[in-house]
Formats: structure tokens, C-alpha cells, sequence
């Protein structure tokens, strides 16, 4: 066993000081991050289970990232949960500018590790009921990691991933790359855990904000994460509002997410995604999605001033265990969107409408366009 860890810290270290060409940024900048699958975007169930919540460091330098991530299991059929401690390093090589390939290692433990101390401090400010499962394995158990990203730098890319470990797994499929630091993924995966089936992934990295987030398609199960890097600016486009979520203390949280594409001047093309998800009736175990999926137009009346029609889907889901009830409608509406702030690279806005879904409702809130 003492060679077996002898052995992972001299293939890190190897890893580690690999020489490398100078990048454009050489400066050392660390991220803090959080996970939840209470980040469902419209796309998944918040079932507040399996992988559902972490807590994760990262430290960027050149084309290395060090990271230490703390991810919480939870299995409540089963009656148990346990953490898992990641810790390790990985390196981005790119050979003729078109093959890229990151590969890192480290080093997992698994077991009790306080994620039951963090999960529970975040339900009792977000008022749901906390999670009390047994911890198995009771000790802590260690395991090596290694893993492995590969695509091509191209618009449209066929994607590798594959990582050892407690939480292994091997996915394949495309790559689309939408933006500078922005891409979407497809791909079918096999994990440890006995699940498979085709994925929808996302991640968008605008320097000082960076968002990732992926659901399995066949069973909903969905997971995101968001980060704060505080050592870079702002690097956006402005087309995107992404990972904006405000927790009413209800045990509901409110999300949006929108995609903006410019047709001419003044005149904007988008989709929009409104999303309310959580514990229904403060129950432990009942659970809702509340969607509002849309296409729609805005035109800039003034500088600051947005005017938008857009149409879509309703759609709406109660859950204790299985669906209970559940509805489609169609829905329309119309809201004006007024820019307050705009520096940064990022602008502040506050929106207001109305939507019919089976009757008229009013809506309002803050959005902020990356």
C-alpha cells in the first residue's frame, strides 16, 4: 500500500513539472466554487439526492489546475450517504494547435467528511428539512484518481472524458464549441454507480464567472456548478444570462436562464428558461419543477430601454416519489427589460412583464447579461 501512494506522488509530481511554453496568463488565480442539483436550468428534477451538493477549490496557473474538491452523496431510499474528497492536479497539452488533451491525477477519500454539516447548514438558511443519514462507510477509505479529457480544436469536435476513482466513469460523444470560453456537449456514459445514457452538458467560463452544468436525459438527474474566480475580470459576450438563482427562504429557489443571438441592429433573437424548483408545501417528501420554456424577439426602443414578445411552454410537475400530477399549457407574454448598470463587461438589468398561461401573471425581477 506505502509503494501503492509512493508510486501516485512521483507520477504527480512527473505530471507537475512537465516543461511547458508560456501561456497567455501566467499569473497564479484560485476559484471557489459550489455545486447543487437544485441548479436544474429547466432541464433536470431537483430531487435533492445522489450527487447533490459540493464544495470545490481551484487553482489555475499557465495550463495547470490544482483542485480540491469536496462532492456530498446522499441515498435516501437506502437510508445512507458518504463524502468524496477529491485532491490532485491536471495539465492542458495541445499538440499542432489542434489536438487537446487534459489529463490529471490524485488522490480520493471517501467517507465521513462533513458534507452532512454543509448540506444541512444550506437547507437551514434556504428553511427545508435537513438530511440525517448514516454515513457508509463510517471510516475513511482512499483510492487514486486519474482522469482524462480529449477533443479537437474545431467548432464541432468528437469528445472523450473518462475518471478513476470512487465516482468513475467514461463518457463519448461531440463537443460544440458556441463561444470563445463557451461550449455544449453530447455524450453517452457509463459511471460505477450502474447508471447510463446519453448527457447534455454546458460550461462557460467569462474569467471573473464560470458555469458549468449537465443532465442525464433518460432519468432527469441533472447537476451544476458555479465559481467565483476573483483575480480575473469580466470576459462575456452579453448574450448570455446563465446560473442566476435566488433562494426565497420558502424551501423554493428561482432561476433563469437565457441565450441571446443578434439579428441586426437593435433587434435580438433569444430563449429563455424560467424555473422554480424545491420542496412542495414545506413537505420532506414532496417535490416540484414549475418551467417556463420560451422563444422570443426584443427590440432596443432606446439605450436602455428592450421591449420583448416571446411565446412557449408551461410545463409543471409534483413528485413524492414518483409523479403525482403533472401539466402542459402553452403560454405567451411580453415584458420590458431596462439596463440600470452596464460596466465591467456585464450589464445590470431589472425586467417586468406579464405572461397568459390559462390567465394573465405579472413577473418581475433582476437579471444580469454576461
Amino acid at each position: 500500500m506505502k509503494k501503492h501512494y509512493i508510486l501516485l506522488i512521483a507520477l504527480m509530481l512527473i505530471l507537475v513539472l512537465i516543461p511547458v511554453s508560456a501561456s497567455e496568463d501566467d499569473r497564479l488565480t484560485v476559484s471557489f466554487g459550489t455545486g447543487n442539483d437544485y441548479f436544474t436550468r429547466g432541464l433536470s428534477r431537483d430531487e435533492d439526492d445522489f450527487r447533490t451538493y459540493g464544495i470545490y477549490l481551484n487553482a489555475f496557473w499557465k495550463d495547470y489546475n490544482f483542485f480540491a474538491d469536496l462532492d456530498v452523496f446522499t441515498f435516501r431510499e437506502q437510508g445512507y450517504r458518504y463524502d468524496i474528497l477529491s485532491i490532485g492536479a491536471s495539465k492542458k497539452f495541445v499538440f499542432d494547435n489542434f489536438y487537446i488533451v487534459n489529463a490529471g491525477l490524485g488522490l480520493q477519500l471517501k467517507g465521513p467528511l462533513a458534507g452532512d454539516f454543509f448540506q444541512n447548514k444550506l437547507h437551514e438558511i434556504r428553511k427545508i428539512h435537513p438530511v440525517y443519514l448514516t454515513y457508509d462507510p463510517g471510516n475513511i477509505h482512499f483510492s487514486a484518481r486519474a482522469q482524462l479529457r480529449a477533443f479537437l480544436n474545431t467548432t464541432i469536435s468528437p469528445y472523450i472524458e473518462a475518471r478513476t476513482g470512487f465516482d468513475a466513469f467514461v463518457a463519448a460523444g461531440a463537443r460544440l464549441k458556441t463561444g470563445k470560453n463557451s461550449n455544449l456537449y453530447l455524450t453517452y456514459s457509463y459511471d460505477i454507480f450502474g447508471t447510463h445514457g446519453l448527457n447534455f452538458g454546458m460550461e462557460s467560463d467569462f474569467g471573473f464567472l464560470i458555469s458549468t452544468y449537465y443532465t442525464n436525459l433518460l432519468d432527469h438527474f441533472g447537476y451544476g456548478y458555479i465559481a467565483i474566480n476573483p483575480f480575473k475580470p469580466f470576459n462575456g459576450t452579453k448574450n448570455t444570462i446563465t446560473g442566476l438563482v435566488m433562494m426565497t427562504g420558502s424551501g423554493l429557489e428561482y432561476s433563469v436562464m437565457e441565450v441571446r443571438f443578434s439579428l441586426k441592429e437593435n433587434l435580438t433573437a433569444f430563449l429563455n428558461i424560467k424555473s422554480c424548483t424545491g420542496e412542495l408545501e414545506h413537505s420532506e417528501t414532496k417535490r416540484m419543477e414549475d418551467n417556463f420554456y420560451s422563444i422570443g424577439a426584443g427590440y432596443m426602443l432606446f439605450d436602455r430601454l428592450e421591449l420583448r414578445l416571446f411565446g412557449g411552454a408551461h410545463y409543471r410537475e409534483e413528485r413524492e416519489y414518483q409523479v403525482i400530477d403533472s401539466y402542459l399549457a402553452a403560454q405567451f407574454g411580453a415584458d420590458l427589460r431596462v439596463k440600470c448598470i452596464d460596466a465591467f463587461n456585464v450589464s445590470f438589468n431589472v425586467d417586468g412583464g406579464v405572461i397568459w398561461c390559462n390567465g394573465f401573471y405579472f413577473f418581475g425581477g433582476i437579471s444580469i447579461l454576461i
